[in-house]
């Protein structure tokens, strides 16, 4: 007599990271309820980290979700960051990624765009992001966007 098959989830916790490929751009967000980031490639999460190191980088802020945000008092997921993965700490790690001289943020409440943290400049993209655990640090040759000129 055979044995009944018996199915079961295997937790979220102990699933190990599906693989990222890392000649595609993967999509950067901060985990608030898992306290680490989160890395999306292809609409799905592969993995969450402690710290992570994008190269060539643009900073998204979908302005339907930042103000279903501000009209509703809820965090949601609609800011990120869109680059390639150069490496990346995962949470259980015990080391840490070099950060980089620029300190970079996003507030909802008071900007519309990730920006400079010391100066306030708008950021639209940069040449190298370091999130880790003390925040996100860039390094970058151009800090605003030119804006087209009005006619």
């Amino acid at each position: 007599m055979r044995a009944p098959l018996i199915a079961f989830r295997v937790p979220r916790k102990l699933q190990t990271p599906t693989m990222i490929d890392t000649t595609k751009p993967v999509r950067v967000f901060r985990n608030w309820k898992r306290g680490c980031y989160s890395i999306m490639q292809g609409g799905l999460v592969k993995a969450s980290a402690r710290a992570i190191r994008l190269h060539d980088v643009e900073f998204l802020v979908r302005e339907s979700g930042r103000a279903r945000m501000l009209r509703t008092n809820v965090k949601n997921v609609h800011a990120y960051a869109i680059g390639y993965l150069a490496d990346f700490v995962a949470v259980d790690e015990a080391r840490d990624l070099a950060t980089c001289e620029q300190r970079l943020m996003y507030d909802a409440y008071r900007f519309d765009s990730f920006v400079d943290s010391d100066t306030h400049a708008p950021l639209a993209h940069a040449d190298l992001v370091v999130f880790g655990e003390l925040g996100a640090t860039y390094t970058s040759d151009t800090i605003v966007e030119a804006l087209p000129e009005a006619a």
